[in-house]
């Protein structure tokens, strides 16, 4: 009989876009797991005694349907610089990357890629189709990846757009980003600049470079991968379904006799066991900031059923298909997962929070504050519910699932320090005064820097118009302040509540 180790486990995961799938490798720690349970109907009798003093007492149960499946692991947070060759490169180009993004790009939406080698070209200047007519507000603005659009396959570009006399006067390429074509329509939404119309520019084949030499393996959707950081957006967060994939664990995966190649033969022989949690969202991603440990992210989500392989080499839903389990090929992503020089120390960490409205939160001026955190986390929460049918006389399985209300959301510790403008008791005096009582949800830019405020590698969290609560007061042995933030967006209809950067070594 054999018994499996959870040490012995790896974890992949499978992102089918149309029939194409792509495999990445994902180191988690202890205490991982998958289960699904069911949903159950109880029939009972309920009667008076008869003549007899007898009755019936009877009972029946009734499997009506599976429940969603749930999954949960952690990971460490571990950006790297992607050396651009090698087995299981991440990318072709010298771009910055986290180990688990690709679990951050289908929590923040679809999580689909690009491997078109066509781009646009930095520093070209775009020809203007429509410049808005009229009413713009001068100034240049930095359009990123989420607030144009484009009719075309293109993602990631950023611009530069200029507006003089109130209209726009030039749209110039900052990044290339891909997959762009000539005869593409990019549209930049009226309300970016104030015009009167919204602009657009038709692309010609002198913007496009399709020779791209050094093109992105696999642009994720919303993530925008650069060469001195890149950055996860929320800004295509507002969709009503998230990005799906499959999660495959595999139970004594560093005994098999070929390494990362999972035989049917070895199934059979009970050396391995397989188990594929299909059809997976992520629902909730937890950062806690320990201050002696490594940074960290604990995930969880759902799937609709949990596959146990049997050694099958055929699509079988039911069986599973072991053909797909040879992962020991260059298509599956793994680099810098054997690296030891990226991981995240939170001792070295930093916090900087300032205020959207200087007077009532003065700070050290300009409504900055300085705190050195002992603690504290961040969740992210998608709210995530499943639909299941209730046919009768069958054993109904999910049909997929419905995001919620999105909510950012956590906490931060800090020792109460008095002295200093900007320090924690100067920020506590002014959470409490009469006019920041009368605020009714107040704005501050939070920026959490894990790993430090310029260190590499780290990992930024930012909150640009995060709400505050009233600090709390603990009284310990060193007496310190909890404070509660709420990560929102600018407006109740936007998706801008937060952005991550990733800085890799």
């Amino acid at each position: 009989m054999t018994l499996f180790l959870q040490r012995d486990t790896k974890v992949f995961l499978e992102k089918k876009v149309g029939s194409v799938s792509q495999y990445w490798e994902i180191p988690v720690l202890e205490g991982f797991s998958f289960t699904q349970g069911n949903e159950t109907t109880e029939t009972t009798l309920s009667e008076m005694a008869d003549a007899n003093g007898l009755t019936r007492r009877g009972r029946r149960v009734f499997n009506d349907a599976l429940s969603p499946a749930e999954w949960s692991m952690s990971t460490y947070i571990r950006p790297f610089i992607s050396a651009g060759t090698g087995s299981g490169a991440a990318d072709n180009a010298l771009n910055h990357h986290l180990i688990e993004e690709v679990l951050w790009a289908n929590f923040v939406g679809k999580g689909e890629w690009s491997t078109a080698t066509t781009a646009l070209i930095p520093g070209d200047t775009l020809a203007i189709t429509v410049n808005g007519t009229s009413g713009g507000t001068d100034g240049t603005y930095e359009i990123d990846a989420f607030e144009y659009t484009s009719d075309g396959s293109g993602i990631n570009a950023t611009f530069l757009v200029t507006v003089s006399s109130g209209v726009v006067s030039e749209i110039k390429v900052v990044n290339p980003g891909t997959g762009f074509a000539s005869g593409d329509v990019i549209t930049f939404p009226a309300d970016l600049f104030g015009t009167a119309a919204n602009v657009t520019s038709t692309l010609v084949a002198g913007d496009i470079d399709s020779s791209q030499t050094t093109a992105y393996d696999y642009e994720l959707d919303n993530v925008l991968f650069g060469t001195g950081s890149s950055t996860i957006y929320f800004g295509g967060s507002n969709v009503a379904e998230l990005g799906t994939f499959n999660l495959y664990f595999v139970l004594g995966a560093q005994t098999a006799t070929a390494a990362n190649n999972y035989t049917a033969a070895e199934i059979l022989s009970g050396k391995l066991k397989v188990y594929k949690v299909a059809n997976c969202v992520v629902n909730e991603a937890t950062i806690s900031f320990d201050v002696d440990g490594i940074a960290q992210i604990d995930w969880s989500g759902n799937g609709t059923e949990i596959i146990a392989f049997d050694g099958s080499t055929t699509s079988d839903p039911v069986h599973g298909d072991i053909s797909q389990l040879n992962m020991s090929g260059a298509s599956v992503i793994r680099e810098d997962i054997t690296a030891t020089d990226n991981f995240i120390r939170n001792k070295v960490s930093a916090l900087t929070v300032t205020a959207g409205a200087p007077g009532t939160f003065d700070g050290a001026g300009s409504g900055v504050y300085n705190f050195t955190l002992t603690g504290g986390s961040i969740t992210f929460s998608n709210n995530v519910t499943y639909l299941t049918p209730e046919t009768l006389g069958i054993v109904n399985t999910p049909i997929g699932h419905i995001t919620g209300n999105k909510s950012v959301s956590g906490d931060f510790t800090c020792y109460i320090s008095a002295g200093t403008a900007g320090d924690s008791a100067d920020f506590y005096a002014d959470m409490v005064s009469a006019a920041a009582k009368a605020i009714i949800t107040n704005e501050f830019a939070l920026g959490f820097k894990l790993g430090g405020v310029a260190g590499t590698p780290r990992f930024e969290v930012n909150l640009p118009t995060a709400h505050i609560e009233i600090p709390e007061v603990n009284i310990e042995d060193v007496i310190a302040v909890n404070m509660n933030f709420h990560g929102l967006p600018s407006t109740i209809t936007d998706n801008d509540e937060a952005n991550l950067v990733i800085v890799g070594a």
